[in-house]
């Protein structure tokens, strides 16, 4: 799509036309992956730090700036919801189809594949560290404190993948991999409900169908029951990926001169900066009414993919921003983030713990753990991906459709 646009010919669910152009290699991916993985680390390393409080008390004014900075990592996890949506359509919004090569079937043992191994392997870690570790078997008015103790139930719904099912569950073992479970069942729904709708409707139909359907269990269920711990809405975070993707590779005129509006830009821009002032005045507002302010998130986070896509594969001059997110290190981050994952919140909970009864000012105890238990936890989950990740994903091709998308595991 250089040059002139042409209008596409090609069907929504027909296949691949033979002359497609190769995949393009879009490394801001990998880039957006591994800064948001990192930052989940370093708010976890935060809310880690001594006893259960958002923000460690006495600190020095740099230090407690640095720890509002890194205090807003509940709102990463949409990040990473949008990106898995946008990776496991890129393939097919190439090919300008909905209709998943090889069939549903493939599609879902090549997830599984790509996401199990790993998580069964990381939820033994976790086990194995909570039996021999006795200061991670009892609550120590920490973060750890949801984690233990460990139940059979708890046990049972993690193997089965539905501990988001429950709130007794959801944060049980190793916090983090409630968005696994997450992403587990989305899986499903990308070609039974998601890809559907695209293909007998449209783009704002199916984003409003999906939206409507993940909103209806907090509009129609009382507090309490209406699963708003599992964010049900995720799924129409994921159909906004989803919708990038397609926009960004399509040959339809109308949605093409939609796109090139400078307009967008513009609007992208004030909801990006009425998110932070939200963030900076009504922090526990926007976390209370997670149900908006996620999705708003979710569509600045969209756009910019799309058009840091449009960029890269147009050759056009790059922003400082997505630069960044193609160099190295942040591209060699995002390669083993799941693992990072699925690893650094045990491992962060025993150094806290274990640092407890030391005295220490609360800036060495908070610098203990952003620079002490991050790199540990880096350095353990590069361990755990040479020996477990990547030997996983090298027993097998890697496929076409979504092998640009690691699976996300997000924040607790």
């Amino acid at each position: 799509m250089q040059g002139s646009v042409v209008q596409s010919t090609v069907k929504l669910g027909a296949p691949a036309p033979p002359q497609a152009s190769p995949r393009p290699h879009l490394a801001f991916l990998d880039g957006v992956r591994g800064l948001a993985a990192l930052y989940v680390v370093l708010y976890h390393a935060v809310y880690y730090t001594g006893h259960l409080a958002p923000i460690p008390e006495g600190l020095s004014w740099p230090m407690l700036a640095l720890a509002s900075v890194l205090n807003y990592g509940v709102f990463a996890v949409p990040v990473f919801i949008v990106l898995s949506g946008f990776c496991l359509m890129l393939p097919l919004a190439q090919r300008h189809t909905t209709a998943i090569p090889g069939g549903v079937g493939p599609y879902l043992r090549r997830r599984a594949w790509r996401i199990l191994p790993a998580y069964y392997v990381a939820l033994l870690f976790a086990l194995v560290m909570i039996a021999v570790a006795p200061l991670l078997q009892v609550a120590h008015n920490t973060a750890w404190d949801s984690k233990v103790p460990v139940t059979p139930a708890s046990l049972v719904a993690h193997l089965l993948l539905v501990h988001n099912f429950s709130a007794d569950w959801l944060y049980k073992i190793d916090g983090p991999m409630w968005s696994v479970a997450i992403e587990w069942q989305i899986y499903f729904l990308f070609p039974l409900l998601v890809l559907p709708l695209l293909r007998r409707t449209n783009l704002l139909a199916m984003l409003a169908g999906v939206f409507v359907l993940g909103w209806l269990p907090h509009l129609l269920l009382p507090a309490g029951s209406n699963f708003d711990h599992s964010h049900p809405w995720f799924l129409g975070l994921f159909a906004l990926g989803v919708a990038g993707a397609w926009v960004a590779f399509t040959k339809q005129p109308a949605v093409i001169a939609q796109r090139n509006r400078r307009s967008w830009g513009w609007l992208a821009g004030a909801l990006t900066l009425l998110l932070i002032a939200g963030l900076a005045l009504k922090k526990e507002w926007m976390e209370y009414h997670d149900y908006l302010s996620e999705p708003l998130v979710g569509v600045i986070v969209a756009y910019l993919l799309m058009r840091y896509t449009i960029t890269a594969r147009n050759g056009q001059l790059k922003s400082w921003m997505q630069r960044l997110l193609e160099s190295r290190l942040l591209v060699g981050l995002g390669a083993f983030s799941y693992s990072l994952y699925l690893i650094h919140n045990p491992i962060q909970a025993l150094i806290n713990l274990s640092a407890l009864d030391i005295p220490m000012s609360g800036d060495a105890r908070l610098a203990l753990m952003l620079f002490g238990s991050t790199t540990i936890s880096m350095l353990s989950a590069y361990g755990f991906y040479l020996l477990v990740e990547r030997r996983c994903m090298r027993l097998k091709d890697r496929p076409a459709l979504g092998g640009q998308s690691a699976p996300l595991v997000a924040h607790e």
